[in-house]
Parts: structure tokens; sequence; C-alpha cells
């Protein structure tokens, strides 16, 4: 197939409740304030809304995790994301394992399967890396489709994750984590992010694509100690 920019142009075939995406360039993704996690300080389910660029809701993606593992694990946790259509119907289904992360043992890496039922449509793999994040993006066959490129160091104020070609020459996108004011930040993790693709991109590789972003929120934006201690 012919590449422009970098990038693979759409597959005819779209998996079923994604339709929608064909005609996106850009998601929003809101992740939603569980207030016993403020109250209480316990590790809950994350919940995310995702939304078009006019605040209309198109899906809604639950955690399903175990409660042992949410409070030893903290974010590294084993878990299944539920993507639901605005009819309550499932439409993807993200598998995460228990993975360590930034080390240099690439068994261990963190990784996040992109599910249609049972079909596989692509995966987010973490890249060995020191300093500055890095993840491959793959298609259901395994093969590296678009990379992220992460910055070296993480401050207040916004946060780009660069989406690059394969070959990392052409930037064709972004995954921006967006400063929620200081109190929200600070006392909670409810974190805000748009995605940005090319529009003709892969309807399976978008989704994968909303599936990293999850990821990144999970590896370096939740509000956890047990991390930083495992």
């Amino acid at each position: 197939m012919r590449k422009r920019g970098g990038w693979s142009p759409q597959n005819t075939t779209c998996p079923p409740g994604l339709e929608y995406l064909i005609v996106l360039d850009r998601l929003y993704i809101r992740q939603q304030l569980e207030l016993l996690e403020v109250v209480v300080g316990w590790e809950t389910e994350n919940k995310y809304l995702v939304t078009n660029i006019n605040g209309q809701p198109l899906f809604y993606v639950m955690e399903e995790s175990n409660i042992c593992a949410r409070l030893c694990l903290g974010t590294l946790r084993s878990c299944e994301l539920h993507v639901g259509d605005t009819n309550h119907r499932e439409v993807l289904r993200m598998v995460r394992p228990c993975r360590c992360s930034g080390c240099c043992c690439f068994c261990c890496m963190q990784m996040l399967e992109v599910y249609s039922g049972d079909m596989l449509l692509g995966s987010v793999t973490e890249n060995c890396h020191i300093f500055r994040p890095s993840f491959s993006i793959r298609d259901a066959s395994g093969k590296t489709v678009l990379r992220i490129k992460g910055p070296c160091f993480r401050c207040c104020g916004n946060v780009t994750y660069k989406i690059k070609s394969a070959d990392g020459v052409h930037r064709v996108g972004e995954i921006k984590k967006k400063w929620s004011g200081f109190t929200t930040e600070v006392f909670t993790d409810a974190d805000n992010f748009s995605l940005r693709f090319p529009v003709d991109l892969d309807v399976k590789i978008k989704a994968v694509l909303l599936g990293a972003c999850i990821l990144i929120d999970f590896m370096y934006f939740e509000r956890n100690t047990k991390r930083s201690s495992i």
C-alpha cells in the first residue's frame, strides 16, 4: 500500500462501532474524577470519557482490575479496559499485562493490546529507554507502523508526546497531556489529553493510538506512590 507522509492510508476494513473514527483527525480524552480516591486515597478503577472536538461523547472507557493489584502494584497493575459507545455497546477491549517500566529488559517492557471482539487490531509496546520515553505502535501482524517519542523532562504545563512515522522522519500527530490547574494536578489524578492523528490513518491504528494515550496516562500521570517503590 502506498504511503503518504510516513503512514499508510486507511484500510477499507473498519471494525464495528468505529465507523465514526473514519472522518476524525483528533480525539479528546478526559479521566473521570473519583471522589473515593480524593477522600480516602485508595486507587480506584480508572474511567475515561472520549469526545470529539465539539465535546460530544463518543466512547466511554472503563477499567477492570483487581483491588489487590491496584493497592499493591499501583500503576504497574494488569488490567482490561472496556471501551463502549454511547449505546453502551462494547467496541474495543484493551489488555494490559503487569510489566516493569523504564528498564533494559525487553521481555518486561510495558505493553497494551487492542482488540475488537476477539480480533487483535494492534498493540503499543514500550521501547528500551533511559531518559526519553519511546513507544512502538504495531499492527495486528506485529509490524511497527508508527512511533511515539516523549519529552526528556515532564514539568508543569502541557506535555507533548510526538507521533512519528515508523522511520522516525515524519511527525504525523501528537498526544498532549493538558495542564488541568494546580488543584486538580496536585490533589487528584484526573487527567485531560488530546490526541491528534492523520484523518486518513487506518481506523484500527487510530484505536491503538487511543490505547497508547491511556497507557501513557497510567505510566506517567497517575498519582500513586506504589509505582516508585517497585
